[in-house]
């Protein structure tokens, strides 16, 4: 690092400094004491890396890998008035190492350094505390809060610069862009390339966007990003990797922008206040091969441990928006209930949508066909499912009862007019969360439909409409301020039980709030917007494409901070969708994890494509990795694995009954608009050494078994139609060892199994195989290894198959393929209501 400190020339250098005192109120030290303690190093734990502090700015070193970080300035704060001032490491007042108790980091020793005031009218020093994770798991991990005492002058804005010293080693390649609530673009781009952007006009959608203010760099990422090195198409095989984030967004929203070379990064904290408490800035370096896939993985569990992140299981069930939209009525939610009750899926939830009430803001004036919103809830229970309710909570139709009679509740601009909320197909205003009168009516309406209508689920949408930029009643308070106050009193007003789904959510605040958060832009019966409106968005517009790509980007954060919402699958056949692309949604809403939510007339959705999401259900509430999150705009490859290990299982791994083995499970798609072949290594599928014997491979939609050769570079490819996904099936061949290759019941191939055994020796061996009860396809084929050769025609006397105690027929089971040493048998059998048994004695 010495070579880059030696060319920097920092702004503050030679510059007057500002008066200071020291907390205490004396005199600032003289100018030859400031640099007491400089140079200034903190080592991590395991001393490979290193913090250091001279008089020409700060660094950080590469001995751990990663790019080495440095900087001239600590320090950039801009206020309400226009003056921007900038600290650099000649201004330190003070520096010294004491222990410091955060709810966030526990007991962890920090170097807290003092800076003089912020303005000639303030009369406290501000800090910076750095703190290098001494933890075990987050170790390496570097913390940076900046706290400003009360100033005459509201701060707009502070900023901690970071420049990324990339001349010995591979320089950035991808930027990962991350939005600032549910509905926009969040991906990957290359480095160089432009950042996605809405093509609807600002007044339409700029309201959907606007989190923290942008920093004026090439690249703006709402709450963190990620910085990769990586030409190789998979992340596993990716360079250096660095991370920075706000762990939390209490005071400010918070945006890091980053240059058009990935080389200048300005994580920047909007806070619009007198004061400034400080949000923690997380720094995650990695170094080349030091990550495997997740590069983001600890910053992300910071930030979910930190909110004390809500991680249920994922919700199975209906809704009622895309197939009705707001022509609904009380008849037609239990009507599905009925179409629910006879398909094999096991729903548990119905939610009614938008199109109860006669105007959003007016949730209790009821439009015709609602009798009463409780006894709807009443119905909906009476069928067996949790009644669950749409509401926004903090939306305002313009010509709603309540916007007529509390005009001053809605958030306003200084010159007096409502707040642009964006258009959703009409317009509306926002509430003022942090009008107490507000508040209460809102609150009082969540109660309502919780303790009253009896909904146990509530979907909470257009949140962000509580935080527009705008005058607010307490104009103490900052926007993320203001949507704290009003997502925690939405909490408590539900209760711990009440199953909450945020949709329009700003992320980051939303984190220990609400168990699911939608995390793409609605979905809808086309792959990509439809004339009149812009085909090449990617952000907001309701489509199959931007539903898939950001369910997809924000897989790694899903059973992080909540269980992902998707959004719902529609499965009818009169969308203009093609059955591939109905394949894929149900594909990635299988691999991600998340929840899975019907949105079609349940009369409509014929056999084929309910057989489609009977290989899905149960999810395995497991979500999957991303192989090229970080290589691609729009990954094509998901990987799940299955695992029968003892012990705590890795993230993206399913546990399975002992005995099955270790194997993957590996989605590949062709977002392309042609056909094409779509590969994955072994080496991304951490299947280890098939010491020659090569891959078992089963392909779920088609039901096709395939060996695969093994080596030492094996690449498992798939032809795909234009918007195809393929899930296939990969396991290695254990030589001598029965083995259960997979089946049409479950996507898994092995989540469906609640026990395996098998016995083997030289002239006979048997295998028995238990599913679980309940919930699966009624009939469907499983496949076998069994390690015995079958006579030439595919037919061997000394095997006999039972199912469920019942030797069954020839015809139901026969040679799918003869390996060197052993066969593969494929059994035609059903599921029943209670447990199945397989047992095949040879």
């Amino acid at each position: 690092m010495k070579n880059i400190l030696t060319k920097l020339s920092p702004k503050t250098k030679g510059k007057k400094l500002k008066p200071a005192t020291t907390a205490g109120g004396s005199s600032a030290p003289a100018a030859d004491e400031r640099y007491t303690g400089l140079p200034h190093t903190i080592k991590s734990a395991d001393g490979l890396a290193s913090w250091q502090l001279t008089e020409v700015g700060w660094s950080i070193g590469a001995e751990a890998g990663g790019w080495p970080l440095y900087g001239s300035e600590l320090l950039e704060v801009k206020l309400a008035n226009g003056q921007k001032e900038t600290f650099a490491a000649t201004d330190i007042i003070t520096l010294k190492t004491e222990s410091i108790t955060d709810p966030a980091l526990n007991s962890q020793s920090a170097t807290v350094i003092t800076l003089p005031p912020l303005t000639d009218s303030c009369t406290s020093n501000m800090t910076l505390t750095v703190v290098w994770d001494s933890s075990e798991k987050y170790n390496n991990m570097l913390y940076v809060k900046c706290t400003i005492p009360k100033c005459e002058v509201k701060i707009e804005s502070y900023t901690i610069p970071l420049n990324v010293g990339a001349e010995d080693s591979s320089p950035p390649t991808n930027v990962h862009i991350s939005s600032y609530q549910s509905w926009g673009y969040t991906g990957t781009v290359r480095i160089g390339s432009k950042q996605p952007v809405y093509a609807l006009p600002k007044v339409f959608a700029g309201a959907f966007h606007d989190g923290g203010k942008k920093t004026g760099s090439f690249y703006e990422s709402d709450y963190f990003t990620c910085l990769t090195s990586n030409d190789s198409g998979v992340d596993s095989s990716g360079d250096e990797a660095l991370t920075v984030g706000y762990l939390t967004q209490k005071e400010g929203f918070c945006v890091v922008g980053v240059n058009s070379k990935g080389t200048s990064i300005r994580p920047q904290a909007t806070i619009e206040k007198f004061e400034v408490e400080g949000e923690w800035l997380c720094v995650s370096n990695t170094g080349a091969e030091g990550y495997d896939l997740e590069p983001m993985a600890k910053y992300l569990d910071k930030v979910g441990e930190t909110n004390k992140a809500l991680t249920p299981q994922p919700a199975v069930g209906w809704c009622s928006w895309y197939e009705y939209y707001e022509n609904i009525t009380h008849d037609v939610i239990v009507d599905n209930c009925d179409g629910l009750k006879k398909s094999s899926l096991n729903p548990k939830t119905v939610v009614v949508d938008d199109g109860y009430m006669k105007a959003w803001g007016d949730w209790n004036d009821l439009k015709s066909g609602f009798e009463d919103m409780g006894k709807t809830a009443e119905g909906i229970r009476a069928k067996g499912f949790v009644p669950g309710l749409w509401i926004a909570p903090f939306a305002v139709d313009k010509f709603s009862k309540i916007y007529e009679q509390h005009p001053d509740w809605i958030l306003r601009m200084e010159n007096g007019k409502p707040c642009n909320s964006g258009n959703c197909a009409k317009w509306f205003y926002g509430l003022d969360p942090t009008n107490p009168e507000v508040l209460q009516y809102v609150t009082n309406i969540v109660k309502r439909a919780v303790e009253v209508w009896g909904y146990e689920c509530l979907k909470l949408d257009f949140l962000y409409a509580s935080c527009l930029d705008g005058v607010r009643f307490n104009q103490q308070m900052s926007r993320a301020e203001a949507y704290n106050l009003a997502v925690t009193s939405l909490r408590k007003a539900a209760g711990p039980k009440t199953f909450l789904i945020g949709c329009g959510a700003p992320i980051l605040p939303s984190v220990g709030i609400f168990d699911s958060v939608r995390v793409s832009a609605d979905t809808g019966p086309t792959w990509a917007p439809t004339i009149p409106m812009p085909w090449w968005d990617q952000a907001n517009l309701p489509c199959v494409r931007s539903m898939i790509r950001n369910s997809v980007s924000r897989c790694s954060i899903s059973d992080r901070f909540w269980c992902n919402d998707p959004d719902c699958l529609l499965l009818r056949d009169d969308t203009k969708l093609s059955y591939d692309e109905v394949k894929s949604t149900v594909a990635i809403v299988g691999m991600t994890g998340g929840m899975l939510l019907l949105s079609d007339d349940m009369s409509k959705i014929t056999k084929d494509r309910e057989k489609l999401v009977e290989q899905i259900v149960p999810g395995a509430g497991t979500p999957g990795i991303p192989l090229d999150l970080h290589a691609r705009t729009m990954p094509r490859l998901i990987r799940l694995v299955c695992s029968d290990k003892e012990g705590e299982a890795p993230r993206g791994t399913i546990k399975v009954a002992p005995g099955l083995g270790v194997w993957s499970v590996v989605s590949l798609s062709n977002w392309g608009d042609y056909k094409a072949r779509i590969g994955v290594s072994n080496h991304s599928l951490e299947l280890g050494d098939d010491k020659g014997k090569g891959y078992h491979t089963f392909n779920v939609w088609t039901n096709v078994y395939k060996y695969q050769p093994g080596g030492d570079n094996v690449t498992f490819e798939r032809t795909l139609n234009s918007h195809e996904t393929q899930i296939v099936v990969v396991k290695p061949v254990v030589p001598g060892v029965p083995t259960y290759i997979g089946s049409t019941f479950h996507f898994t191939s092995g989540f469906e199994i609640f026990k395996f055994e098998s016995k083997t020796n030289p002239n006979h061996g048997s295998l028995q195989v238990t599913f679980k009860p309940g919930h699966f396809k009624p009939d469907g084929i499983a496949f076998f290894f069994l390690p015995c050769i079958w006579a030439e025609g595919g037919y061997n006397d000394d095997v006999i198959v039972h199912v469920n105690n019942r030797v069954i027929k020839s015809e139901n089971f026969k040679m799918a393929a003869t390996l060197d040493d052993g066969t593969v048998l494929a059994v035609k059998c059903g599921l029943e209501k209670t447990a199945m048994e397989i047992s095949i004695v040879w």
